[in-house]
């Protein structure tokens, strides 16, 4: 969960054994919860405790991932594991870094908890870069949502990889801009996915709302 934070929290919710270790099978599962929350369209994985199907117990035991979840689980705590799964989704990995090596895979964690225990630095690193994007003259807050390209310019300079996702999940969840841009959009084959993995993401997205909200309008006054 990007946060800084102190407190161990699933979309608002405490979950006071999150520094407790998983056993393998329950990496496992939560491993496919997290898959599923960010490929499905319905599926909720905070919502539903991070249960869904797969293997049993028995036919996991004697499977080729059972090594790889068991190493898992003891080299990371709960909430470590559940953030690593995280990471490894919105980089964009095949299943959720299941076949990446171990050294890949927490290089994919390592980088986002970079981003993440700094999260207030990358906000406002990004919001510099929001006002430098681009020929349009960015001054108030409405000028991040100009459709540019087919999409709100946020969006836009999120695609070419100016800022990063927790930036643009954040200014989501404090001005709603994504419902309020639907009808203005015409690039469709991007804002479907795009706006899909922001709301998916925002389900693990921690942060001081009103601390955020001050930044951002110190930077793009209403």
């Amino acid at each position: 969960m990007a946060t800084d934070v102190s407190a161990n929290t699933i979309n608002g919710t405490i979950c006071p054994s999150m520094n407790d270790h998983l056993d393998a099978y329950s990496a496992y599962q939560r491993h496919l919860a997290i898959c599923l929350h960010f490929s499905s369209p319905s599926y909720d994985a905070t919502k539903y405790n991070f249960k869904t199907r797969g293997k049993s117990p028995e036919a996991f035991k004697n499977s080729p991932q059972a090594y790889w979840f068991d190493r898992l689980s003891k080299k990371y705590n709960t909430e470590d594991l559940t953030n690593a799964f995280v990471a490894q989704c919105i980089a964009g990995k095949k299943w959720g870094g299941l076949h990446e090596s171990g050294q890949a895979f927490e290089k994919t964690y390592l980088d986002w908890k970079k981003r993440s225990d700094a999260l207030t630095e990358t906000f406002k690193t990004d919001l510099l870069a929001l006002q430098a994007f681009g020929l349009c003259s960015i001054t108030s807050l409405r000028d991040l949502f100009v459709i540019v390209n087919g999409t709100p310019l946020i969006i836009a300079c999120y695609a070419q990889k100016k800022i990063q996702l927790e930036t643009v999940c954040i200014v989501d969840t404090l001005t709603g801009f994504i419902v309020k841009s639907e009808s203005t959009v015409t690039n469709t084959l991007q804002w479907p996915d795009i706006t899909r993995l922001i709301r998916k993401y925002q389900s693990f997205l921690s942060f001081d709302k009103e601390k955020f909200k001050a930044i951002l309008l110190e930077q793009f006054p209403v």
